[in-house]
């Protein structure tokens, strides 16, 4: 039986995206043995409680990523992440959008909680531009900015629309480096772009598709081999291992994914 990566080198992440403690248990035990890390996200939290949807992964020997997308006013967030670090999980994630001062006090309330109890302080985790939005998205929502940000990485097949969005994934992204975040979310689009800048920052990417996935809700997707040659060390991969196609397996798409992967690291 294929067993999980090697955590320090590129991690697949599942996200445990349903509705009952039932579902979540049964899909656990087909892939728990075969991913690095599983992403608890809304879904199952306001269905089964956050106590129960943290401690359910853990019981399968499985590291938590706490996909809350917190957002809120600086206050708030550190209280938020002190109970969320109380959890015991390996990361969690806030919003970019609500703001470099919030994102200061989600890291320092965090490092403080986790050594007033003893434990290993979680990493947090920027999420910046959702996958979902498109160019348009965030021009409906009267995003502005400059369009000239064009590194050498940056990927010259896609248009300035898309150079567009790319332009405020790296705006938020700074904001994130300098409020002391560990880690970066955004489409692979960008991540090639945000490894150029901070090597030393660990990059996730959700929009991960095989190429026989549909793309479903996503619009900035890549292949695994994509995502890692572009420096991401963490895939979210979802609905290709929760929804095969093909009658696969749901093991078959996790060794699919792991060959890509390992594609990618030969060249690397």
């Amino acid at each position: 039986m294929e067993e999980k990566g090697n955590s320090d080198d590129v991690k697949i992440i599942f996200p445990l995206d349903v509705s009952s403690e039932e579902e979540a248990r049964k899909i656990m035990e087909e892939v728990a043995a075969h991913v690095d890390m599983v992403k608890v996200g809304l879904e199952l939290v306001t269905n089964i409680g956050v106590p129960k949807a943290m401690a359910l992964p853990r019981s399968f020997g499985n590291d938590i990523f706490a996909d809350l997308k917190l957002i809120d006013i600086p206050n708030t967030i550190a209280g938020a992440a002190r109970a969320i670090t109380r959890h015991g999980v390996q990361y969690f994630n806030v919003m970019a959008c609500g703001g470099e001062k919030m994102m200061m006090e989600a890291v320092g309330a965090s490092k403080d909680e986790a050594e007033k109890n003893n434990m290993p302080r979680p990493k947090v985790i920027a999420v910046t531009v959702l996958t979902s939005l498109s160019w348009m998205d965030l021009a409906n929502l009267g995003i502005e900015t400059k369009t000239n940000f064009n590194p050498s990485s940056f990927n010259p097949d896609r248009d300035g629309k898309n150079q567009f969005v790319a332009s405020v994934v790296m705006k938020w992204a700074e904001m994130a480096v300098n409020a002391g975040v560990d880690c970066l979310l955004s489409s692979p689009w960008e991540a090639a772009a945000m490894h150029e800048k901070w090597p030393e920052i660990e990059i996730f990417t959700p929009g991960i598709r095989l190429p026989d996935s549909p793309k479903d809700d996503q619009n900035r997707t890549a292949t695994p081999y994509e995502a890692v040659m572009a420096g991401s060390r963490g895939l979210v991969i979802g609905r290709p291992i929760r929804k095969p196609s093909g009658n696969k397996l749901r093991t078959q798409v996790i060794s699919e994914i792991r060959a890509d992967i390992a594609r990618a690291l030969v060249v690397l």
